[in-house]
């Protein structure tokens, strides 16, 4: 606990430095510091007791180098878990080139900070109390479990851009790459045209209010499967029945209720961060695009999945608000911010696999250090 205390430390510390001074150089060096932190205790991490840790490591080595992959027998002949393809390719031209699986691990976090760092800079000059929202909610399930998804995230940080500047084919390009890593990022095709929703503050109120009203009143995941009962006999109806009947890890209410309290602060001073933040419409647009995952689909796990492509983008939000006029409003919702991303950090190490995946933390260089 020690070690992921001292990076959540760090990145405050660091927050501190960032508004001290206006130099970019410094700044800089203060943000990569933050990345270097947050890649140690990944990219070396030995957490290898996390099961999906387990599964990716066999997936691994099961897959063959160059000279033996084949895309039309990799599931048939080897043992891969029906990964991805375009992912087992990823593998195979890593041990093609003798890296062994703790390199992925160190080259994955390498990517997914990198590509993190270069989606959010763009839309915020605060990286610190990007990375605590980041640690709290993204890091440590995209870093130790979906590995698979992750890579898809960070490459949809890389063509974020491409939306806001309403250019489509280098956008679709991407989410072709990131569909070979991950189906999920199916669901990243349709975002492209949040680009073209004019958004307004009263808008925004209608939007968020009216859907939370509506998920209080209706529980999604029951409406489609009495949809699903109705239908006449088809191939897909049982899976369906199924699907709607056995999915039943719906998203915790306490996100849903962080997420409307967010989206009541950007409300509430629409006005002030639009006028100081020129990529703030775009911002707002990601946060709406949480909102039917976070209220009317919070009871389908295969939806609330997505969810971390946006939340991602959190930090950045919270970000805005130290641009407000009156100190005092600034001073209360990045305490708010930063006290709400430290107990949920905290609560994800001590609850996430039962309190021994993520506990005791275990790193290749401390072992060899003979200090862990």
């Amino acid at each position: 606990m020690i070690v992921y205390i001292a990076m959540f430390a760090y990145c405050f510390v660091m927050m501190f430095f960032i508004h001290a001074t206006e130099d970019r150089k410094k700044r800089l060096v203060c943000e990569m510091s933050i990345l270097v932190v947050l890649g140690f205790v990944a990219g070396f991490s030995d957490l290898l007791q996390i099961s999906d840790m387990q599964v990716y490591q066999l997936a691994y080595k099961s897959t063959p180098t160059l000279g033996a992959f084949r895309f039309s027998t990799i599931h048939s002949v080897y043992g891969t878990f029906q990964m991805e393809k375009g992912f087992l390719f990823l593998f195979s031209i890593l041990k093609t080139f003798h890296i062994g699986f703790r390199g992925f691990i160190f080259l994955h976090s390498v990517f997914f900070l990198g590509a993190f760092y270069y989606g959010v800079k763009r839309y915020t000059d605060d990286f610190a109390i990007a990375a605590m929202l980041f640690l709290y909610k993204v890091y440590f399930y995209n870093s130790f479990v979906s590995m698979r998804q992750s890579i898809t995230i960070g490459i949809f940080c890389i063509i974020v851009k491409y939306i806001e500047e309403k250019k489509i084919l280098p956008y679709l390009a991407g989410c072709l790459i990131a569909i070979q890593f991950h189906y999920a990022a199916l669901v990243l095709i349709p975002v492209y045209f949040i680009a073209y929703i004019k958004i307004t503050k009263q808008r925004m109120a209608a939007l968020v209010y009216g859907c939370a009203a509506v998920s209080l009143v209706i529980n999604l995941r029951t409406l489609l499967l009495r949809i699903a009962l109705f239908l006449p006999d088809m191939p897909f109806k049982q899976k369906l029945v199924t699907y709607f009947t056995y999915d039943t890890a719906p998203l915790q209410i306490f996100h849903t209720l962080e997420y409307l309290l967010l989206m009541t602060l950007l409300i509430l001073f629409y006005d002030q961060i639009m006028k100081n933040n020129p990529h703030a419409e775009m911002i707002y647009k990601l946060m709406l695009a949480l909102l039917p995952i976070l209220t009317l689909f919070r009871f389908m796990s295969v939806v609330t999945r997505l969810k971390d492509y946006f939340t991602i983008f959190y930090g950045v939000a919270f970000s805005y608000f130290y641009h407000l006029k009156r100190k005092e409003n600034r001073i209360l919702i990045y305490m708010f911010a930063i006290g709400l991303s430290l107990f949920g950090y905290v609560r994800y190490i001590v609850s996430f696999g039962g309190g021994n995946s993520l506990l005791p933390y275990r790193n290749i260089v401390f072992q060899y250090l003979g200090i862990g």
